[in-house]
């Protein structure tokens, strides 16, 4: 029995260790990009890198919803080509979507420039939806390596491209385009590999117009979880013209990196999540024990930030990017509420509760947004912001999924 489990539980962990490692490499770009830029410029390239993340976070509930549909097609069957004429919807209509967010926000950050990093803003996602449906395909077919393997050498090729560019030219919009192609080129180096584990042995179990209808409202939670996550940083920096560019820029380096050990787990394993719940027989105690797992990471985090996180800022980036052990402390436990909110969300998907996954999610990025507008000083706000939204966000989930137990659904 525990030879089973073992074997079972070694494909799901080499999509983990890939998605660690994937993390990591990210995490090492950023510091890469900031330490060469400096703190200032540093803002401009966070508010990218969020609003890229921001659209990207949004098309990941494309991945979440084709894993939960997906299914091994049975033998000689004749599947529909569901999936493929979806994955064409997705690619054009995320194409359009995030040129259409971007013209919203890129003037006010970019100045002149800011048509010029509409594209590449475009581009990310286009791609990023492209590879969702295939990754999606593969998590709900269980085809373990691939996955992966696509994991790793999207992170690869993006650092191989940011590293390549800033030995050339330290200008963001360069950076930019680094960081959006791999999106494309991941999954075109390495489609040689994934096509046969695909090819006639997946198909959905809903028609084309369910699958779309479902993706939208979970397209429609995840935006709102990326608003919480990624487009953080970009609605700070835009609902702070107050705080001078430099402390801006340390503060919002600080959310991205702080909250990323926790964040970079659980947002990788979403998809799997969603399989792992679907199939499991007792997904609500699976689900309250990975929510006490994560809660206890964030606890060590938090020794760990409070004791030593802003001396290694400092050593690691620079003087400028230190931000005080009571801001550390809050982004920890606000990573560790969101790492919980990720979970509840998969667990509400698994059962086809997209509307209390939207709901939930809706609410708490509306509670951060609101929290940032509040007329009070910077650091009240932006606390706020970071712990009451995952808050409100898990208390409509646990109604949500309390009242369907209740009703049977």
């Amino acid at each position: 029995m525990a030879t089973t489990w073992a074997r079972a539980a070694r494909g799901p962990g080499v999509v983990l260790a890939a998605a660690l490692v994937a993390g990591g490499i990210g995490f090492v770009l950023t510091f890469i990009v900031a330490r060469t830029i400096g703190a200032a410029a540093a803002a401009q390239f966070t508010a990218f890198w969020s609003g890229l993340y921001l659209v990207i976070g949004a098309v990941s509930g494309v991945q979440q919803e084709v894993a939960r549909a997906s299914r091994p097609a049975t033998p000689g069957e004749r599947a529909p080509r569901t999936l493929v004429r979806f994955a064409v919807l997705a690619t054009v209509g995320c194409a359009l979507l995030a040129a259409g967010i971007a013209v919203v926000w890129v003037w006010p950050v970019f100045a002149d420039r800011g048509l010029a990093f509409v594209f590449p803003l475009a581009l990310g996602p286009a791609g990023y939806a492209l590879t969702a449906v295939v990754a999606g395909a593969l998590y709900g077919v269980k085809q373990w390596t691939s996955i992966a393997a696509m994991v790793i050498g999207d992170a690869v090729l993006r650092l191989a491209a940011v590293v390549v560019v800033l030995s050339i030219t330290h200008d963001v919009l360069a950076v930019a385009w680094a960081i959006a192609f791999p999106f494309f080129g991941a999954l075109a180096v390495l489609w040689w590999f994934i096509r046969p584990r695909l090819s006639g042995r997946v198909r959905s179990d809903v028609t084309l117009g369910r699958l779309t209808a479902n993706a939208a409202q979970a397209v429609a939670g995840s935006f709102a979880l990326s608003v919480l996550v990624s487009g953080f940083s970009l609605v700070t920096v835009a609902t702070s013209a107050d705080v001078p560019t430099a402390k801006l820029g340390a503060f919002v380096f600080a959310v991205t990196v702080v909250r990323a050990p926790i964040m970079v787990g659980v947002m990788s394993a979403q998809s799997l999540l969603i399989v792992s719940f679907r199939d499991h027989e007792r997904p609500l105690r699976r689900a309250a024990l990975l929510i006490l797992g994560v809660l206890a990471v964030g606890l060590v985090i938090a020794v760990i930030a409070g004791a030593v996180g802003d001396a290694a800022l400092s050593t690691l980036v620079g003087p400028d990017f230190r931000v005080g052990a009571p801001v550390l402390l809050v982004i920890v436990a606000s990573s560790a509420l969101m790492g919980a909110l990720f979970i509840t969300g998969p667990l509400a998907l698994s059962r086809s509760r997209h509307l209390t996954y939207a709901v939930g999610t809706i609410a708490a990025a509306a509670t951060s947004i609101g929290s940032l507008l509040l007329p009070v000083d910077f650091a009240t706000r932006t606390s706020l912001a970071l712990l009451a939204a995952p808050l409100v966000g898990l208390l409509c989930h646990a109604v949500g999924l309390a009242g369907a137990r209740r009703i049977g659904s």
